[in-house]
């Protein structure tokens, strides 16, 4: 049985691409354009980072395993905050 994780837990805010399916008047296309709606909180341990892209997974399974893993362009990071 592996130990607990040796990575830090972070909070990660980040905002994510978004898409409209529906015909929409001008008007509603700016609305959207405004909208804050693409803005995603995560949290997991932070696994990987570097200049182009972050790695962090929500789940741990002691046999060492991770899952829920999810890669994020690190243009794309707003705040990693230290948890643990």
């Amino acid at each position: 049985m592996k130990e607990e994780p040796k990575f830090p837990l972070v909070r990660v805010t980040w905002v994510d691409a978004i898409s409209q399916v529906e015909w929409m008047s001008l008007e509603e296309v700016e609305a959207f354009a405004k909208s804050t709606d693409w803005e995603v909180t995560e949290t997991g341990w932070l696994l990987m980072k570097n200049s182009k892209y972050i790695v962090i997974a929500s789940q741990f399974q002691k046999a060492g395993s991770w899952g829920n893993v999810t890669k994020i362009p690190a243009s794309w990071v707003h705040r990693i905050q230290v948890l643990k």
